[in-house]
């Protein structure tokens, strides 16, 4: 459960600070993210640390009971998105445009992410 506790807190500020960053600068992500899908290096980067960081979590906290499920979920979608990323970079290339091309969609995005950091905030600094 340590290990549960100590991945809410990291997630909690990380997901929060991200999420309002993403809501009050939208155009600036929007630029960032498109820059960084016309740059292979820069996708082939995050997708190498997205592999690494989501092996270490699904290796590390694979529970699947309780609240710490969210925990092993978010691990396991680290892992499959950066081994997405570097099997059909294209796909995934084609669907951060389509996403930036709609403000809803971020602003949508944003909001989940600020509700989980703030969840697992609860979860690992509260409850």
């Amino acid at each position: 459960m340590e290990l549960s506790i100590f991945f809410a807190k990291v997630f909690a500020i990380y997901f929060v600070v991200f999420g309002f960053g993403m809501m009050f600068n939208a155009k600036t992500m929007g630029k960032v993210v498109d820059g960084m899908i016309k740059n292979s290096t820069a996708v082939f980067s995050i997708a190498i640390w997205a592999l690494l960081l989501g092996a270490a979590m699904v290796v590390s906290h694979n529970i699947w009971e309780g609240w710490p499920v969210i925990i092993t979920v978010i691990g396991w979608i680290t892992l499959l998105k950066g081994a997405f990323w570097l099997l059909i970079p294209k796909v995934f290339t084609n669907f951060a445009k389509s996403m930036m091309k709609t403000g809803g969609a971020l602003f949508a995005s944003s909001f989940i992410v600020l509700i989980i950091g703030l969840v697992l905030g609860y979860l690992g600094f509260l409850a």
